[in-house]
């Protein structure tokens, strides 16, 4: 669809009852699938909120937006929770880890950060990709993170400690996504 193509995105609740999308106008809304109602406007964010994600449980969303922020939101009332600040361009993804313990964001800023989701303080800042950072993605044991760049690689870090495992080349352009 052409919100899709424009690098908006949407997500669906684990229990499958409730919808999260992100938007241009600033905002993240929750959507009743059954109704098609909107549950709660999130607003707070002041430019463009690109990507959203549910946390496994389905009690958190959390938002990457143009703003350079990320934010935390409790999905049943609909408030915010915390506010993650440090990176210096737009945040266009986000995933929660397996746990739900730790939040990674990936920036145009060319880093990926963790963060400690129960005190919304930031855990380790990935650098070493040489342009910005599209996408990012846990492995099953939360003990991995891949992140995609625009300098057609790859990374591998370990969670823990936030070094790089392994570079994985051989794009010949942008890599945006992984799964």
């Amino acid at each position: 669809d052409d919100m899709a193509a424009k690098g908006y995105f949407s997500h669906v609740s684990p229990d499958g009852k409730t919808l999260a999308t992100a938007s241009a106008d600033h905002t993240a809304r929750l959507w009743d699938i059954a109704s098609g109602q909107t549950i709660a406007t999130l607003s707070g964010h002041n430019k463009s909120v690109w990507y959203v994600s549910f946390s496994l449980d389905g009690k958190t969303l959390a938002t990457a937006s143009a703003d350079r922020t990320a934010r935390l939101w409790d999905v049943a009332s609909g408030q915010a929770l915390a506010t993650l600040t440090g990176h210096s361009k737009s945040v266009r993804h986000l995933a929660f880890s397996p746990d739900g313990k730790t939040l990674a964001t990936a920036s145009t800023d060319r880093t990926a950060r963790l963060w400690d989701v129960a005190n919304g303080q930031a855990s380790a800042t990935l650098v070493g990709h040489g342009s910005a950072v599209w996408h990012l993605a846990f492995d099953r044991d939360g003990r991995t993170l891949a992140t995609a760049s625009d300098d057609y690689t790859t990374r591998l870090w370990d969670v823990v400690s936030g070094q790089a495992l392994a570079t994985l080349a051989g794009h010949r352009n942008l890599v945006r996504h992984l799964a």
